[in-house]
Order: structure tokens, then C-alpha cells, then sequence
């Protein structure tokens, strides 16, 4: 038997923190202080969850719980990510738009000084400390935004929170609005792999194939960079975040709740039901960060 973690509507008088949702590095926020705006609750505290929350065995309904991730249970039940430990922002802070706009003048002021650096090491500097404020950005920044909306096939919305997103389209769209120059439709609707390649400009895609979820990890623990990836599987895209020593995916997940989640790599589900795994470099990919810091067109590898 495989563990995977069950994701499902719990009532926000029943815990004290949210998890995957309710806190970020510096602040934690108690269930019954949140806005329905703002932690997307209805009037009666029902919790729609955003990404993972704590399940202990005791109050299990393993009825329930079969029928929504179908099968493979272990007899002992455990928490996935805890919202008061986790290194990550999981509850937007600035606004959107001022989250976007803030991005983009980092990005323009970054170009300046590589523009000005006068050497080689110079303007690798510059590049380095792009790709940190690049990986920040999106990861604390843009990203946490869009915990919650809802997946759907064909779903494009470029608003978070409001209408329908696509595994495709929550990756080209964040890219797009963290400020790379592509087009997100058609880079959405490419097959996973040709996403890859667009983005990997130069280099190798990292291939796993009939490997499992495990074998994943193990590589992307000892060979991939802190940074965020692309990642594709075989009728699935999303993001591999390597943050603090942990291994994550963030993604518009198909499975139950149908929604944008982050989670612990190791116990996705969707990463499980996968036999093939392509990644490719987004922060830690050095002509890719000086296509955004130059705002240059991308061009989508298409079949």
C-alpha cells in the first residue's frame, strides 16, 4: 500500500491553524480572524482547503476518504504540510497587481545594473541575485495568489480566485505576469514536454522515465538546485519547488479538491500517478533569466 494524503472539507472551528493556507514565514493566522475574501470561507466557516490540512485518524470517515482519492490507505494516518512550520508564504500579502508591478520594477532595475556592470563577473552577480529575486518573487509572491482556484480542462483564467484555471494555464500564466514575454495560450497548449523545452533554452531537460515518485524526489534532492522548476508528467504540468531542503509541487491539481495546491512531492498524488517525469530550469536557468531580465520574446517549441 502506497500513503497519499487526503485533502478534504474540514470545519474551520474544529482547528487552530489552517494548513496550507493560513500562515506565511512571519505570521501565522487563526481560522476565525479570516475574511471570507480573503481565505475564500463561506459565511458558516465551511473550509474549502488550499492545499493540505491535518487529519487525525480518530476523526477519519474512511468511507470518505476512499471514495475521494480511491484507495491506497496505510493504517496510520499523518500531517502533510503544517502551515506553522513550512518555509513558505501560503496567504497572499500585497495585492496583485501590486505584487506584478513590484516584480517588473525589480526586473527593469536588475537590467540597468547588468546593462552597466563592466565584466564578466560583474554581470553574473547581477544574474545570481536575479534568479533569488525572481525565485522569491513567484514563489511567496505571485503564486500564493492563485491557492484555491478552482482546476478545470479547459479553464483560463487570468485572474486569481476567479473563474477556472488549467494545469497548462496556472503555469503559463504565472510566468507571464511574473514578467517573461510569451504567449500563455499557446504555450499552454502545448504538450508538457514542449513547455519544457521552451523554457530550458539551453541545456538538457532532466528525463525520468518508469521511475516513481520516489526516485523523483532522490534526484531533485541530489541534483537539482534551490529553485523552482518546471515539471511534466504524462498528461499533467505543474512546478517542482526545491525550497529549504524540502521538495514540493505546486500545481492546478485534477485530483480532489480540484484546485491550486501546494504539497510535499513525496505524497502528491498526481506526482504518484505519473511514469515519466521531464523538468526543466526556471530560476536556476541563466539564459532564461536573461530572457526575462531583457524582456525577450520566447518562442514556443510546437509539434
Amino acid at each position: 500500500m502506497r500513503d497519499v494524503q487526503i485533502v478534504r472539507a474540514v470545519n474551520a472551528k474544529d482547528i487552530v491553524f489552517l494548513f496550507a493556507i493560513c500562515a506565511g514565514c512571519d505570521a501565522q493566522y487563526s481560522a476565525s480572524s479570516m475574511s471570507p475574501k480573503t481565505s475564500r470561507f463561506s459565511s458558516n466557516s465551511e473550509a474549502e482547503t488550499i492545499g493540505i490540512v491535518q487529519v487525525h485518524e480518530d476523526t477519519l470517515d474512511w468511507d470518505e476518504a476512499d471514495s475521494i482519492a480511491f484507495g491506497w490507505w496505510e493504517d496510520e494516518w499523518y500531517t502533510t504540510i503544517d502551515s506553522q512550520t513550512v518555509p513558505l508564504v501560503l496567504l497572499p500579502t500585497l495585492t496583485y497587481d501590486n505584487w506584478k508591478n513590484h516584480l517588473i520594477r525589480r526586473r527593469d532595475s536588475l537590467k540597468t545594473r547588468y546593462e552597466l556592470a563592466g565584466s564578466d563577473s560583474g554581470r553574473m552577480a547581477v544574474l545570481k541575485e536575479a534568479e533569488k529575486c525572481l525565485l522569491n518573487n513567484l514563489v511567496n509572491g505571485i503564486i500564493p495568489h492563485w491557492y484555491g482556484t478552482p482546476w478545470e480542462f479547459n479553464g483560463h483564467t487570468d485572474v486569481p480566485g476567479e473563474g477556472e484555471i488549467a494545469c497548462g494555464y496556472f503555469v503559463s500564466t504565472t510566468l507571464l505576469h511574473a514578467g517573461f514575454n510569451l504567449n500563455r495560450y499557446k504555450l499552454a497548449q502545448q504538450s508538457a514536454y514542449n513547455e519544457i523545452k521552451t523554457l530550458q533554452t539551453t541545456g538538457s531537460v532532466h528525463k525520468l522515465i518508469n521511475k516513481d515518485v520516489d526516485e523523483l524526489v532522490e534526484l531533485a534532492q541530489s541534483s537539482l538546485k534551490e529553485g523552482l522548476y518546471v515539471i511534466g508528467l504524462d498528461f499533467h504540468v505543474g512546478y517542482l519547488l526545491k525550497w529549504k531542503e524540502e521538495v514540493y509541487f505546486v500545481h492546478s491539481n485534477y485530483w480532489y479538491p480540484s484546485q491550486v495546491i501546494v504539497e510535499y512531492a513525496k505524497t502528491s498524488v498526481a506526482l504518484m500517478g505519473s511514469a515519466s517525469y521531464y523538468i526543466g530550469e526556471v530560476t536556476t536557468n541563466k539564459a532564461l533569466l536573461k530572457k526575462w531580465l531583457f524582456n525577450t520574446r520566447i518562442s514556443i517549441v510546437m509539434d
